[in-house]
Formats: C-alpha cells, structure tokens, sequence
C-alpha cells in the first residue's frame, strides 16, 4: 500500500536502454540526500511504449533511496499525456518532472525543498540553476527567474526546461498537451510554463542544481526541433486583452528600463562554463555525476560553450505582438485572406470577390486581410468593407525579419481564430513562405484554401514551360491544404495530369464578372480601331502589337491598337514597341470599366499564357468583341466564331503574328456577324460568370461541401 510523501519523481521513459541506468542511479542518489534530512520521495516511472529492453534495465537496476516505487505502463507515444498519468498517480506534495536520458545533481531534491519552503503559500514554480548539456554537444546555460523575463519573451523562446519542481495540487489542475512527434506543434513544457505564467506563477531558480543534459540526435527534443514547425499552441497568455495586461503590469513593475535590458545583457555575457567551475561545492557535484556516467566528459565540459538564455534585448517579435493586436482589433475572425498586396490585379480581385460572397451568405462572418510584401501604396484598400480588419505587415514592422513577421503573425492569428476557420491564400512570396514554415500547425486550426491561378513561365530555346514553383510547393503541403480553388478547367486539367486521382481537393470557380447595363453598339461601318488593355509584361507579349499592324498593312488592312496599361517594374520602358504611328500608348487603367470602348472594334489579347484573364470576360461583358490566342482557360470563354475569335499561336512570332492578322481579316470580313457574336458574349458572361452563378458556386464550395472537412481522402 502506497502512503502519502513529500516528493514524487515522475520519470518517463521510452527507449532509453543503454542511456537509463545511469539516470536511475543519479536520481537515487537525489533521494539518498534528501532522505538524510527527513524529506520522503516516491518515483512513479510510466514506460510509454517502452521496449523490453528498457524495462529490464530499471528492473534490474538496485534503488535504495524511494520510499517507495509506482511503474505505469501507458501506450500515448506523447510526452504530455504520458506525464499527464504519471502526476495523477503521485501522492507527493511536490512534483518533479524529469526525463530517463538525463541526470541531476545530487543536491536538487534539497535545494527544491529548501527554496519552495522559503515561499510557502505562494504560486511558484522551481528550476535547475545550471543546464550542463553533453554527448554530442557540450554546452552550459544558467537560468533566471521570471523577474528577468517579460511575458512577451515567452512567445518568442523558451527560456526554462521541462524539469520542474512545483506543488502537486497545481500541477494536477493543469494539463500538459498532447503534442506527439508530427509537423505541427511541439513542445508541451513551453505551452505549460506559458500556461503557468499567465495564471500567475512566479518562476524561481533552486540554487547550486544542476541538469545533466544529454545531447543525442534521437531525443525527443532533437525529432521535435527537426520534424515540428518549432511552436507551441494558443495558450491563454496570448489572449489579446489577457497579454496586453500582463505586458502592462510587467512594464509598471520595472521602473528602470534600461537598467532592466543592460542587467540582461549582462547576465548573457557572463561565462556560464567558469562560473559552473568556479565553486568547489558545484565541482563536487560535477566529478560525482562523472563517476555515474563516463559521457560527462570534464575535460569538454570545462572548455564548453556559456550559452545566453534570456533574449538580448527588448527589440525581438514578442514586443510587438501586443502593437500587432492592437492594429487588428480584439475580434474573432472566422476568414483570413493572406494577399502579398491589395493592388489591381485579377487573382486579388477573385480572392476578394470570394470573400464578399462569403461575408453575404454568413452575416456573422469576420474578415481579416493580412499583406505581407513591401509596397508604396495598396490601391485597393477601398475595396475592403468598413467592418474587415486589414494589416500591413511589413509597412508595421518594417524593423523585423520576414521571418520574425511571420512569427508575430503566426502568433496573433492563433488567438484571434476559432477552429476551423478558412485562410485564404493565394502563390506569393509571403503567402508560401508563411505555409512552409506553419502549414502543418496551421492545418489544425484553419481550413487552408490555396488559390491556383496560372504558372509563371520559362522560355527555352523557342519553347514555353510551366515554372515549377507552385508544384513543388502542392507536393510539400498536399496533407495540409484542404481545398485548391481554381478558375478555369485548365489549371485542373494540369494538376490533375501530374498527380492523377490523388489531388481531389480542386474545385473550380469561374470569376465573378459584373455585367453592364448598356451593350456597346457596333455600327454598320467598323472604325479599324482596337483596344489592347493589360499588364505591360513579358507575359502578355505587348512587342507581337507592330508586327500585327504590319501584317495586316501587307495584307491591305489598315489598323490602329491603342494600349493602355501598367509597366512591370521589369519592363523596358524605352521599349520600340510604341514608335509605329498606328499604336499609341493611353496611359494605365484602374480598371476595365474605366475605359471608354465605343471607339473600339475589339480587344485584343496576346498573351503568352494565362488562365481565365479577367479582362477578356470584363471585355465580353460589355459587348465587346474579343480576339484572344487558345491558351489556358480562355478556350473555355470563348467559342470560335460565336462569342469571339479564337487565335492558334506557337512560339514563332512571325507565324503569331501573321495569325493575328489573319483573324482580324476575319473579323473585318464578316463584321455583319460581329454584333451576334458580341451579344452571345454577353449571354455567356452572365450565365457562367454573373452574380447567381458564381454566388451559388461559392455556396456549394464553402458551405455544402465543405463543412464536413478536406474535400480528398
């Protein structure tokens, strides 16, 4: 029969065979100490999956000192539920969590003791002064209580261990998480000290205790570091309203706060390695636990690494995750759209157009849009609604890293988020970056919504080819993204081709174009004028434009292209393309509603390759005439000779555009059949693409089908 003590030891353990004897040893002889003095320790070991082998070890290795023994054997593969059980069988009054690969300084138990009895009646928390880590890596840290340390630090590191010291009665009414080994979250000893600090605790050091730290690559820490996005879940210290108290009781409480960072600077620079060395109490210590396990080499450990463990200065990400909160308001929001910027630009137009239909069939939903790229100005800011909460990332914190914005971000939208809520995000640098980093983590709390749009493009020789980014980045996060939205066949038919049955989370959603009230006329007599309006890039191929007029003047028709648009920044503004007298450049365009088409036959579109451009529907929209190349998802807008005029082009410019001028004969030749054409233009656009269809797609998307979770085995 198992009878109340002081202290219960809950040592885990796995498969530490070879590692474990010397660890059991240590801690008895932790016992043994405190045993002279009157202190009672059990040790409940729990064997998680252990192997034979293991389980023979301690079975037969000899330990005095406990007054009594308690072996669990649990089947959680997870070190959080498995000291979870270990801590509901101890009957001590304290807890000390430890690990089976580590050892510990024979003084630990009574300096606990003694230090956690100077603080009776107060929520305190106990840590080892010294972490001497060997085996792979020699290294010594020393530790700081929380004084040291503003709860803006704990989101950014852990400063402390798992070994801890604390009442039994405060440890029960907690929980450590259940974080297994996967590419999500990790460590469940960082989330339970952030729970413990935002309930208060105060941590303290046990002076002149030492952890042993064993460095070996198949720790769990190690495959934790290795295979985890390095983060821990939401914990109620970051609640927004709960951290910004926290953060301000904190600032009132240092009243000298350059005294405060220069006192943590200079505990960094301290020589953690001598000071360790310099006590004869502590080098006894040392050459005792050496004679436990040879591994503890001396020799290194005395020329080994003084590593710094509390942050340098105020300056790191935690600082600003309270400004970050503050930017974005306390809602919880149910969608966050990730956009590299708001400007012109049809892939942000469809993302925000989905949004908007969102937002009218769920009233309660709350948006959040989030841009991640520098840029000067974002243009479409005004397409937001007053109640959407919109952050600039880099123009708030223009002073961090991308990748400490991605942190404080990752940060914020865990507390600001209720699972499981839909993130949008389309292929950018930020929007990439940030899934390679969280998507695994980010796949347990949101649904993940990728919006594929066409591929940039190489040229080869005289050939075209799809980039590969954007497959390789599907291939990483194929188990984390739960849907793939896209707006023509094509794109589908593409992915389809390269992954077969496997990708079933496609679905597509042709864009949302707005029909005009007034159909341009088109008048018995054409006025050999066309509108070519897009981007000024390498994509959409502006230089084919005089060697179109010049064929079509070597074949006796005489035409006049008018071009409006924006210039890449990669674009050679002093290109030739605009010397020909009959192409003239009218300046940029904020969109194609913006442009008056009645003195215009038709638009012409050039690209090298697209998707479903926005341009061409805006343009069939309006009941203008469309002349475009089959490419991409425009085969599937326009139907040769009955909405439109459809061009087949290779890569041979000359061949192109000689096949230009071949379909604008055609168009002139048959201009009495250009107004039906126009008008089944119309019909097209707003069956397919107006308000009932595209809102009755983003029904059965986001809300029939979806609900019940990722749309592929």
């Amino acid at each position: 029969m198992r009878s109340a003590c002081d202290v219960s030891i809950i040592l885990n353990i796995h498969r530490e065979a070879t590692y474990l004897r010397p660890t059991l040893r240590s801690l008895d002889a932790c016992a043994a100490k405190a045993t002279n003095l009157g202190i009672t320790v059990e040790l409940v070991a729990v064997f998680d999956q252990a192997d034979d082998a293991t389980k023979q070890v301690f079975a037969c290795t000899e330990l005095r000192a406990f007054c009594q023994q308690h072996i669990l054997e649990v089947f959680f593969s997870s070190l959080g539920p498995s000291r979870n059980a270990g801590i509901a069988m101890a009957l001590g009054e304290y807890i000390w969590i430890v690990d089976a690969d580590d050892l510990y300084s024979s003084n630990s138990i009574c300096s606990y003791m003694s230090t956690i009895g100077e603080h009776r009646g107060r929520h305190v928390v106990l840590f080892p002064d010294y972490l001497a880590a060997f085996g792979d890596r020699f290294f010594v840290v020393r530790y700081f209580p929380s004084t040291e340390l503003a709860p803006a630090d704990f989101a950014c590191q852990h400063s402390y261990v798992s070994n801890i010291f604390m009442l039994r009665e405060h440890l029960k009414r907690l929980h450590y998480c259940d974080l297994p080994l996967t590419p999500g979250f990790a460590y469940e000893d960082w989330h339970l000290n952030c729970q413990l600090l935002a309930l208060g605790f105060c941590f303290l050091i046990a002076p002149e205790t030492i952890l042993f730290y064993r460095q070996r690559p198949s720790s769990l820490l190690a495959c934790a570091d290795s295979i985890s996005s390095r983060l821990i879940p939401h914990t109620n210290l970051f609640d927004p309203e709960h951290f910004s108290m926290l953060m301000g009781k904190f600032r009132d409480s240092i009243t000298d706060w350059s005294g405060f960072l220069d006192k943590r600077q200079q505990h960094n620079r301290a020589n953690n390695t001598a000071d360790l060395f310099a006590c004869g109490n502590r080098r006894g210590l040392l050459e005792e636990v050496c004679r436990l396990e040879p591994e503890i080499d001396l020799r290194r450990l005395q020329a080994a690494e003084s590593l710094p463990v509390l942050p340098a200065d105020a300056a790191h990400w935690g600082f600003e995750l309270e400004t970050l909160f503050a930017l974005i308001g306390a809602s919880v929001f149910t969608d966050v759209v990730l956009l590299p910027w708001l400007k012109p630009g049809g892939s942000e137009k469809h993302i925000l157009q989905v949004v908007d239909a969102i937002r009218s069939q769920q009233p309660e939903a709350s948006i959040l849009v989030v841009t991640g790229e520098w840029t000067s100005s974002h243009e479409w800011l005004n397409r937001l609604s007053e109640c959407d909460a919109f952050v600039d990332l880099c123009g708030a914190f223009p002073q961090l890293t991308d990748d400490d914005r991605n942190a404080l971000l990752m940060r914020a939208l865990l507390a600001l988020t209720c699972p499981p809520a839909r993130l949008h995000f389309k292929a950018s640098i930020f929007g990439h970056r940030f899934i390679d980093r969280y998507g695994p983590a980010l796949s347990n709390c949101f649904k993940l919504i990728y919006y594929r749009f066409c591929d940039d493009h190489y040229l080869w020789g005289d050939q075209l080819y799809p980039d590969p980014g954007t497959i390789r980045f599907l291939r990483r996060h194929n188990e984390s993204i739960h849907l793939i939205v896209a707006d023509c066949e094509s794109i589908i038919y593409f992915d389809r081709k390269i992954f077969a049955p496997k990708v079933q989370q496609h679905q597509l959603l042709y864009n949302l174009c707005e029909q005009q009230s007034t159909p341009k006329l088109y008048h018995k007599m054409p006025c050999k004028r066309l509108l070519w309006a897009s981007r000024i890039c390498a994509q959409k191929n502006p230089w084919i434009l005089p060697a179109i007029i010049e064929n079509c003047r070597v074949q006796g028709l005489e035409i006049k292209i008018d071009v409006y648009g924006n210039y890449d920044e990669d674009f050679d503004q002093n290109n030739a393309i605009f010397k020909d007298p009959a192409l003239a450049y009218r300046g940029s365009f904020s969109g194609f509603s913006s442009i008056d088409t009645t003195g215009y036959d038709a638009l012409l579109y050039t690209t090298h390759f697209d998707g479903m451009p926005n341009v061409i529907l805006e343009a069939m929209a309006r009941g203008l005439l469309v002349v475009a190349p089959v490419i991409g998802g425009v085969e599937e807008a326009i139907v040769h000779h009955e909405n439109g005029l459809l061009v087949r082009v290779g890569c041979d410019v000359s061949a192109w555009a000689a096949a230009y001028a071949q379909a604008l004969k055609m168009l002139y030749r048959d201009w009495e059949d250009v107004p039906r054409m126009a008008a089944n233009a119309r019909v097209y656009v707003e069956s397919r693409h107006g308000y009932e269809a595209f809102y009755k797609s983003v029904s059965n998307i986001f809300f029939s089908n979806f609900e019940n979770g990722k749309n592929h085995e």
